[in-house]
């Protein structure tokens, strides 16, 4: 997001555009998937502004039945999230933790893949390193994302190593 552009969410078909809105008093909201059922996943800018960063600061949402619903984070200021066919939810959120080379750079906490199940979100955890992401979930549940194995930061890269990972059955 950036803080001089306003956008909304928005569902297309047959009979025209919806917008869907974002959470009261913020201005922009994004979709990043929808499902066979119409449920569309995404994240809404909630208002506030990171006290680290200084940015605005965004909440994951869900759009179904003509009602946005906002996903439990982890203490952060940031989630985002996608849905499979079965309306299984997987993204990251942002924890209170310190950290300053996550997998999207300085967001000034880790980044963690989360499961969002009904009114809970699961901390998928890592690889041995701080941060990770979720950022795919098959219609078997299977989950794919990419996890940091190390706090080292790699020379090369600017940022510690990072794998992709498959987590099922957990």
């Amino acid at each position: 997001f950036s803080e001089y552009l306003v956008s909304h969410a928005f569902l297309g078909s047959a009979s025209g555009v919806k917008d869907l809105g974002a959470i009261p008093g913020a201005n922009t909201s994004d979709a990043n998937s929808i499902n066979d059922q119409g449920v569309v996943v995404g994240q809404s800018q909630n208002g506030k502004v990171d006290p680290i960063t200084g940015q605005p600061t965004s909440t994951a949402a869900v759009w179904a039945r003509g009602r946005m619903r906002l996903l439990r984070s982890l203490g952060g200021t940031q989630s985002l999230a996608w849905a499979n066919a079965h309306g299984q939810i997987v993204g990251w959120a942002l924890n209170k933790i310190p950290y300053t080379t996550s997998l999207f750079g300085n967001l000034g906490t880790e980044v963690r893949a989360v499961l969002w199940s009904g009114k809970t979100v699961k901390d998928l955890g890592s690889l041995g390193g701080p941060s990770s992401n979720a950022y795919l979930i098959t219609p078997r549940g299977e989950i794919f994302g990419q996890a940091q194995t190390t706090s080292i930061v790699n020379p090369t890269t600017g940022a510690p190593n990072a794998v992709a990972f498959r987590y099922w059955n957990g």
